[in-house]
């Protein structure tokens, strides 16, 4: 777990600052090693708030799979607006 401490972000219409107290979350799954690792769960939760004051809740939700020559490729679902995961 690596914990998040803060920081800023600045966007075109939107900027403010990370909220300390989150945190990024590197699960491996199937082998008993790091070198065997066959996929990888990523989670990070945090919060967000604007120069105006409202606060933004982050959740952050990635698997990464391993192919047959070693390489890593990432696989990102996502929620839509109308609800259920795409990916």
């Amino acid at each position: 777990m690596i914990q998040i401490k803060g920081g800023h972000f600045k966007g075109e219409k939107l900027r403010g600052r990370v909220v300390a107290g989150g945190a990024d979350w590197n699960l491996g799954v199937g082998g008993d090693s790091e070198a065997t690792i066959q996929s990888r769960t990523v989670f990070a939760k945090y919060l967000l708030q604007t120069d105006d004051g409202v606060y933004i809740a982050i959740e952050n939700l990635g698997h990464k799979y391993v192919d047959n020559a070693k390489k890593s490729r990432p696989r990102h679902p996502f929620m839509h607006p109308g609800g259920g995961m795409i990916g």
